[in-house]
């Protein structure tokens, strides 16, 4: 299951032309939630073509879903060194950017994608989370709050409130987003993923795990709760002593890996804990 709204893709993807057939497999797999796939076939497709614009697109999504900020930044430039005012792209390059802490460059990018299109569920998002990380909580709750209840069963909107209410210190209204959502779309992930994290927030560890287990009963390759609950396992396994955690760990570790995840630094503590427990 995809924790990604499409609607803004669907503005770079449609009109297909005859020739798409690889365009269209890279949209499958997106749906599939296989991102590095996905970044395969774009990273393939003809330059100079409808496709490769198209599929630019769709590769800097996939990236970002994957963690490569960086990677992702770099494709969304490429559409819009093609098209300027392709709006999805202006948000998908301040969303990159902001992932890599560039509030200042960010900024622009969302004020821009909004003048172009005012209405857009994903810009209006993107500037909220921007609000988020800028510390404008107030500013950011409105903004979000009115999203989230224009579409109820929208995860991105549940995510960034939810995450707007744990920045701001108030787990409480945080919770209350998650079990909102998951009486709203019980199937989906995204209302389990939030509640563990809060959970983890309250020091109710073991319900965290829980939840992030039902998250990815949900949804197997959520690469966020396969984050998350690995490095719970792992700080929870008193110094490597709890075979049982060791053992959780280094499953959801593994396979946030296996899925295209990219974070060095987890990667590194991933090989040193594989290193210490196999010696």
């Amino acid at each position: 299951m995809n924790i990604t709204m499409l609607s803004a893709m669907t503005l770079l993807l449609a009109a297909p032309t005859a020739a798409e057939g690889d365009l269209d497999v890279a949209m499958e797999a997106f749906r599939a939630g296989e991102y590095a796939r996905v970044v395969e076939i774009a990273e393939g497709l003809p330059a100079g073509t409808d496709d490769y614009r198209r599929g630019l697109y769709l590769c800097g999504e996939a990236q970002l879903l994957l963690h490569r900020a960086e990677a992702a930044e770099r494709s969304f430039t490429g559409v819009l060194e093609l098209n300027p005012e392709a709006a999805p792209a202006l948000v998908g390059l301040g969303r990159s950017l902001l992932a890599q802490s560039k509030l200042e460059q960010a900024e622009p990018h969302l004020r821009a994608a909004l003048e172009l299109d005012a209405k857009s569920a994903s810009a209006r998002r993107a500037l909220g989370e921007w609000l988020v990380s800028a510390r404008k909580f107030e500013e950011a709750e409105t903004l979000l709050s009115k999203l989230y209840r224009e579409d109820p069963t929208a995860p991105l909107s549940a995510r960034a409130l939810a995450e707007c209410h744990l920045r701001a210190g108030r787990d409480g209204d945080a919770m209350a987003v998650a079990e909102a959502f998951i009486q709203a779309d019980p199937r989906h992930p995204v209302g389990h993923f939030l509640q563990a994290v809060v959970l983890e927030r309250m020091g109710e560890e073991d319900a965290a795990i829980e939840s992030y287990a039902m998250a990815l009963k949900r949804d197997e390759r959520f690469l966020d709760a396969h984050k998350n609950l690995a490095i719970l396992a792992h700080t929870l396994s008193n110094t490597y002593q709890i075979q049982e955690r060791n053992d959780l760990a280094l499953a959801h570790y593994a396979r946030y890996f296996e899925l295209g995840g990219h974070d060095p630094a987890l990667e590194q503590t991933y090989l040193s804990m594989k290193k210490f427990l196999t010696q």
